[in-house]
């Protein structure tokens, strides 16, 4: 799920290459969807192994007014899966602002909270990389002192971002400017690539929403890993 919104409009090149790294490190199991959130959010129609069709999927341009809808487009690509099978689901969203709520007034209010929620209950992995902004017109400072931290804070990622990439077990990643977007792409192939899958059989199957905590003994290794689970529930 790549920001499209006008923040981005510098970056729009960057992206697209940068994504095409990404597609040549699928391998032949791996199925993929392009999705993009501005005006609004666009998903590609299938999943699919072509790089050619994928790259097709990329946005080919960013409107200079174009919001952020981050929470609605999460929970958009949560819905694009549809009834799977035993496939591991993951969303990649990459953007470089905060959430800018709906985009219409008749679509419903889609909170971040909501989003982790959702992607908990049925069992998607969340990875987000967080972007600053470098749109094509540069942001003038406000009065005083609090328009000037405005400024600062403006190209700054969406803070919930890295929460809910960590709260559905994936990983967040900050770009900052000169950054390689490239090789943040090309790491969280590699790590999905790289996975261990553990499994345990709960102590309650009551449907409620349970901690969970993995811990590994080699010194130097940290484990990324889901922070809860919601427990199946026997039916009566």
């Amino acid at each position: 799920m790549l920001d499209v919104s006008g923040s981005m409009e510098g970056n729009l090149s960057l992206l697209r290459t940068s994504a095409q790294q990404l597609f040549a490190r699928l391998r032949p199991d791996d199925l993929a969807r392009v999705g993009s959130f501005g005006h609004e959010v666009v998903i590609s129609p299938s999943f699919t192994h072509d790089p050619d069709e994928l790259r097709r999927a990329l946005p080919a341009s960013i409107a200079a007014d174009a919001p952020t809808p981050l929470w609605r487009a999460i929970d958009d690509a949560l819905g694009a899966f549809g009834e799977g099978g035993g496939e591991r689901h993951v969303i990649l969203v990459l953007s470089d602002g905060k959430d800018s709520g709906p985009i219409g007034f008749r679509q419903r209010y889609v909170s971040q909270v909501e989003v982790i929620d959702r992607a908990r209950a049925e069992d998607v992995m969340i990875y987000a990389i967080g972007m600053r902004s470098r749109g094509q017109r540069p942001m003038q400072p406000g009065i005083g002192p609090g328009g000037l931290q405005a400024m600062l804070m403006a190209d700054l990622p969406d803070p919930g971002l890295a929460r809910v990439a960590q709260e559905t077990g994936g990983g967040y990643t900050e770009i900052r400017f000169g950054q390689d977007l490239g090789a943040a792409f090309a790491r969280v192939a590699d790590e999905l690539h790289g996975q261990y899958l553990i499994g345990f059989a709960p102590p309650k199957r009551d449907g409620k929403v349970h901690n969970i905590e993995v811990r590994v003994n080699e010194r130097g290794f940290k484990p990324r890993a889901r922070k809860s689970y919601v427990a199946p529930q026997d039916k009566k």
